[in-house]
């Protein structure tokens, strides 16, 4: 119930805590692994050289990851969009559910969900609060026929 309240009422904080805890999570591994090697008297000179030979071959295989997360951050923290906002992301329309650092998903007007990846989105639209669907409930008895 915490995180919940906590990313509904600060987003830009939760998502940095969650880009935080997630890297000291990698650390701590990282860190844990090297020191079970150690123990076993194995080199950490080769470890680290795997290591570094394995981040780049990882980082190249992930570009496209690493570009959502870029651009994901940039709208976030710049305030381009906004949750509740109708907004047009490319051909797609519809309200903003959620701003995350890898897709924005939209809800349209027929109520699907709709995943945007952050690095396909190139121009942003958003529409006036006027330019809403208003939506309304309307209440209709049905009247007998019979005379009074």
């Amino acid at each position: 119930m915490q995180i919940f309240y906590l990313t509904r009422r600060y987003p830009k904080l939760a998502t940095i805590i969650t880009i935080l805890v997630s890297a000291m999570t990698f650390t701590i591994c990282f860190v844990t692994v090297g020191m079970i090697l150690r123990e076993f008297k194995i080199s950490l000179t080769t470890y680290f050289a795997s290591a570094t030979v394995i981040g780049l071959a990882v980082g190249f295989g992930l570009q496209g990851f690493v570009q959502d997360l870029v651009i994901g951050l940039t709208m976030i923290f710049s305030g381009a969009l906004s949750i509740g906002e109708m907004v047009k992301l490319g051909d797609e329309i519809g309200k903003v559910d959620s701003i995350g650092l890898r897709f924005t998903v939209l809800i349209n007007l027929h109520g699907q969900r709709i995943l945007i990846p952050n690095r396909n989105i190139a121009t942003l639209a958003s529409f006036a609060a006027a330019a809403s669907v208003p939506t309304s409930t309307f209440n209709c008895r049905r009247r007998s026929m019979k005379k009074r």
